[in-house]
């Protein structure tokens, strides 16, 4: 990154830092006897993006349709002309007819339509600039000041994208932040890039991608796993793994309850507390010890977990549809909303 657009980025990283407030950090919570607190490390998240998939590897901006491209021929002002992609990808051109210039950069269009252009004229000249951006979208959700689609013109970051969408609300868990990317859900920490300017959380924004900050009003858990009615379960005041257990049904009898799993921390910075729950069902252990925070995830396994990896794909496919299905719903309604309002101003 240039260094220009470094300070740009940590200069827009303190704004929304101070503009939604400061927030407490979670303290870390002990080691609980007989069970263990274990720090999963980043590098064993499978759901985290890797290096790789942070950055797209285009050349500049990839037209796509409805995009509106200002074509000039030089001394041809009869084959230079404005023109909006089509829904195929390609344009028309006078002379050389449909040119296909879906996916590829304003550099490489003007090199395509020169080499077309050269089999009837000598040395032609061409320039191509975009006019409207329309083909490239992200979305915002939830806790953000202006929320909706937004055009990406270039490729920007998602704190820069943040900013564009006015930031945060005063309400945002920064720290809660979902990525949705291809029906697939990537938790980031956004309170690590505001407040310590950890840029491994300042994603590359890709076509279609849903950031949705949930609100830290909308406090709960989840309990996943062998329980009857696995999903969310509401935080309110005080809560113990026995209470969010019951509240989803109870335990299946497939349950392996010696080896329940609380996720504290969120997927982006994990910790597991191994709860031994058939001690606590036996009344040989408290339950009030293993009380629950907003954001904690209750796992009750089938079989004894011998990793991170293994709980992350137990988990995932029902945390991504407790997380995904509520989030394209709204993105739905917030998209037909905006063209309700487009034909009302018409």
């Amino acid at each position: 990154m240039p260094n220009g657009r470094l300070y740009i980025t940590m200069f827009l990283a303190a704004n929304l830092f101070f503009s939604c407030g400061a927030k407490k950090e979670i303290v870390k919570q002990q080691d609980l006897e007989p069970s263990n607190l274990e720090p999963v490390p980043q590098k064993d998240v499978t759901l985290s993006l890797s290096a790789e998939s942070l950055r797209t590897v285009n050349e500049g901006y990839p037209v796509g349709p409805w995009d509106a491209l200002i074509i000039n021929v030089w001394n041809h002002p009869d084959l230079s002309k404005t023109t909006i992609v089509r829904k195929d990808g390609t344009i028309y051109m006078p002379l050389i007819s449909e040119v296909v210039v879906e996916g590829l950069s304003v550099q490489e269009i003007q090199r395509l339509i020169t080499e077309k252009f050269s089999q009837f004229l000598k040395n032609p000249i061409v320039d191509v600039e975009i006019k409207e951006y329309h083909s490239r979208k992200v979305y915002f959700l939830g806790s953000i000041q202006k929320p909706g689609a937004y055009s990406l013109f270039e490729e920007i970051n998602i704190l820069e994208a943040i900013s564009l969408a006015g930031g945060p609300t005063m309400d945002g868990n920064l720290a809660g932040t979902f990525l949705i990317r291809e029906n697939r859900v990537y938790p980031l920490n956004l309170f690590k890039l505001v407040k310590s300017a950890d840029l491994s959380q300042n994603i590359i924004l890709q076509d279609k991608d849903i950031i949705y900050i949930p609100s830290s009003k909308d406090m709960k858990i989840f309990v996943l796993g062998e329980v009857k009615n696995p999903g969310i379960v509401p935080f309110m005041n005080e809560i113990s793994v026995l209470d969010a257990i019951s509240v989803s049904g109870g335990a299946l009898h497939s349950a392996k309850l010696d080896n329940v799993k609380i996720i504290k921390g969120g997927l982006s910075s994990p910790s597991i507390i191994n709860v031994n729950f058939e001690k606590i069902l036996k009344g040989k252990q408290s339950y009030e010890i293993y009380t629950l925070s907003p954001g904690d995830i209750v796992y009750i396994p089938k079989t004894a977990i011998a990793s991170w990896n293994q709980i992350i794909e137990d988990i995932t496919p029902t945390l991504q549809t407790l997380i995904i299905n509520p989030l394209q719903a709204t993105l739905q309604v917030l998209l037909y909303s905006q063209q309700l309002e487009i034909l009302r101003r018409q």
